[in-house]
């Protein structure tokens, strides 16, 4: 029987100052483009690799994506750029012991099409080791999800709009393709997740919603052959979705996401169980009437450890000032064991993906915290789950590429980007090679003139203000 529960203080916020409270470790990790949090994998026990967008969609030049490997303090280690000379937006990712594979979009391969890229890189000397782009029928494409199981790596690809069509990719590990099929069932689907199962059954777990009167929440068993055996569904009159879902011991799976179908328009945090044959057991709403100042409320990630579950998010209604982040821990009946907790700045802060580490969890997301009117890549270490009240301990990590990557191995001179890049307003500018070596430093006002001694390629532009600090980071083509 499902239930719904309207929990009317299933957020509270959090206290600074506290006897025997819990710390919170927020930093601020940024560069001088905009960047966004894409995933986060564990490394040994105190070492974390994190994929993150840096630049916009709208920022044709400076789009591009990059792998980090920071301390569980926040402390950037490596960095290291990847992308085209076009848009590079990725979108999830999966760390071997040789390799890290990384899939999403770009316009750098067919500068008419957007298209889906899934490159595999090495994690010895940070290469691009095998590349590869599709699109489905010339249609714009994207690689939506991928995961491994096995010696197998599965991508999802799918077309960007409402009318969506979805093809499975099969690579070896060594980045061999094996194959391509289109699943007639899989139809219309946006996926956000795709994962092995790893309680009962064998086979695969997608994480999807699909547009018809409005946005329907879905997770999709599929068989080792990929083929649909069940699809289990959550569609009331507004909008819902599913971000991501986790097993537990009895087979139950629960995911997570949010509705807007209650008390107006806004979103609220929408927990869904169900069984291992994908029907609904029980329902956890967060939601709040009409009365309240009620905002956007989601939650976008979840994790487990002994049957606990372990979720984030961020909360509008209980943001102060803005958008916070929060963390709750449930029973496996869904069961609040302990007081959601939120933490932020004024400013915006969102949470993303969360992991547990030692007696806690770490987490990733967005921060406009003294972001420079931007957004940063936010850290975030919690230390323990031991009471109500959180610390949050606010710092801040700068980082450059060490080295850049450019997944085409020729730029494409037909390219239609002519004179890619203005600097001439700047107090100084630096041009570096993609192996980071420095190859020119002009005043600004000289960077018209001096850019045609250039050999034609891509290359990444440092520039400066008046009072030497660095203002601009971007890619630069220069055709000749």
């Amino acid at each position: 029987m499902m239930r719904t529960c309207l929990i009317l203080m299933f957020l509270m916020c959090s206290a600074v100052i506290s006897l025997g409270q819990d710390t919170t470790h927020y930093v601020r990790i940024g560069n001088l483009s905009k960047e966004a949090a894409v995933g986060m994998v564990p490394e040994g026990d105190s070492t974390f690799i994190i994929l993150l967008n840096s630049g916009s969609e709208d920022e044709s030049l400076s789009s591009n994506f990059h792998l980090l490997r920071i301390s569980e303090g926040g402390n950037v280690l490596e960095a290291h750029s990847y992308g085209t000379n076009a848009v590079d937006r990725a979108i999830d990712f999966f760390v071997t012991q040789e390799t890290i594979i990384v899939c999403g979009l770009t316009n750098g391969h067919n500068n008419a099409l957007y298209e889906a890229f899934i490159y595999f890189i090495d994690r010895n000397d940070h290469s691009i080791s095998k590349e590869y782009y599709f699109n489905i029928d010339e249609q714009w494409t994207m690689a939506s999800a991928l995961t491994v199981d096995g010696d197998s790596v599965i991508v999802i690809i799918e077309t960007i709009g409402e009318e969506k069509e979805v093809e499975l990719i099969h690579f070896d590990l060594q980045g061999t393709f094996i194959s391509k099929s289109l699943n007639p069932l899989l139809q219309g689907f946006k996926a956000y997740a795709i994962t092995p199962r790893v309680v009962g059954s064998k086979g695969f777990l997608v994480v999807a919603s699909r547009i018809g009167d409005s946005l329907d929440a879905h997770v999709l068993y599929l068989d080792k052959n990929f083929d649909v055996e069940w699809d289990a569904s959550f569609s009331l009159s507004g909008d819902e979705e599913f971000f991501e879902a986790v097993e537990v011991s009895d087979s139950s799976i629960i995911a997570v996401g949010y509705s807007n179908s209650f008390f107006g328009t806004d979103e609220d945090i929408l927990i869904v169980q169900f069984d291992s044959l994908g029907m609904p057991l029980d329902t956890l709403l967060q939601g709040y009437d009409v009365t309240v100042n009620n905002k956007d409320d989601r939650a976008t990630s979840i994790t487990t450890r002994n049957d606990s579950l372990f979720l984030t998010g961020y909360t509008s209604t209980y943001g102060e000032g803005g958008v916070e982040c929060f963390t709750t821990v449930l029973s496996p009946s869904l069961g609040l064991t302990n007081f959601s907790t939120t933490f932020g700045t004024q400013d915006n802060e969102w949470s993303e993906k969360i992991q547990l580490h030692k007696s806690g969890a770490v987490g990733i997301g967005q921060t406009q915290h003294q972001a420079q009117g931007s957004q940063d890549l936010l850290f975030w270490y919690r230390e323990h789950f031991t009471n109500n009240m959180v610390e949050t301990v606010i710092t801040s990590e700068y980082y450059f590429p060490e080295s850049t990557q450019v997944g085409i191995e020729a730029v494409n001179a037909q390219t239609e980007l002519r004179n890619s890049a203005d600097l001439s307003e700047l107090s100084r500018v630096k041009i570096f090679d993609l192996n980071g070596k420095v190859i020119l430093e002009v005043d600004g006002s000289q960077w018209l003139e001096e850019r045609s001694t250039l050999k034609g390629g891509m290359y990444m532009a440092l520039g400066y203000d008046r009072n030497e600090r660095p203002v601009m980071a971007q890619k630069v083509l220069i055709v000749p």
